[in-house]
C-alpha cells in the first residue's frame, strides 16, 4: 500500500546514519558553560525516546580544541589547563592544544580519519585521560577527529585560517557567550 511505503524515509537496505561530528572550540569558563550544554545534549540526541517533543538529531563531540595550558600566575611554573580543556578531560572527549590554530599539524590531525583501536593500544585512553598539566602538545589527543561536520567556536581566542574553516563540511559557527 501506498501509506506503508511512505512510512519510511530511508532505503531498507541503507546503512544507519551516523551522528553528526561537531568539533568544538573554546578557552574561558563562560565557553566551558557552552561546551557542558553542548555535551549534555548531545547525549540526549543519543536517547530513543518514544515522546511527541521533538528530539534533536543525533550528534556527538568528536573533539575540543583549547589554548595549550599555561602557568597559573606569573610566579607559578605549574601549567594549568583552561576551563574548556579541564572540563573536556573531565568529560573523557578528544583535546587538542595547538599553540597556534594554523600549525600545519594541527590541521592535517583535524582532517585525518581516527585510527582503529585494536584493544592493546592505550594510547587514546592515556592520551585524554592523562592530567600532566606539564604538557602543552598538540599531541594530547594523537589520533585523527575526521570527519568534522560543524565546528562550534566561543571565545577560542586565536584567528582561524580559510584551510581550518574549509574543514567542516557544514562550516563553523561562532557563538557569542
Amino acid at each position: 500500500t501506498l501509506s506503508s511505503q511512505t512510512e519510511s524515509t530511508t532505503p531498507i537496505d541503507s546503512e544507519p546514519v551516523r551522528p553528526f561530528r561537531i568539533l568544538f572550540l573554546g578557552t574561558p569558563e563562560v565557553a566551558a558553560e557552552t561546551l557542558q550544554t553542548l555535551h549534555e545534549a548531545s547525549r540526549q540526541s543519543l536517547l530513543e525516546e518514544d515522546t511527541a517533543t521533538p528530539k534533536l538529531p543525533p550528534f556527538e563531540i568528536a573533539g575540543v580544541v583549547t589554548q595549550p595550558p599555561r602557568p597559573r600566575n606569573k610566579r607559578s611554573k605549574k601549567l594549568v589547563q583552561s576551563p574548556v580543556g579541564q572540563l573536556a578531560l573531565d568529560l573523557d572527549l578528544p583535546l587538542l592544544t595547538p599553540q597556534k590554530a594554523n600549525s600545519k599539524r594541527f590541521l592535517d590531525q583535524l582532517a585525518e580519519l581516527p585510527k582503529e583501536e585494536d584493544g592493546d593500544d592505550e594510547s587514546a585512553t592515556t592520551a585524554t585521560n592523562n592530567n600532566n598539566n606539564n604538557s602543552t602538545d598538540v599531541d594530547i589527543y594523537p589520533h585523527g577527529l575526521a570527519p568534522i561536520d560543524l565546528c562550534i567556536t566561543a571565545a577560542y581566542g586565536q584567528y582561524l585560517p580559510k584551510r581550518f574553516l574549509a574543514t567542516p563540511a557544514l562550516g563553523t559557527v561562532n557563538n557569542h557567550p
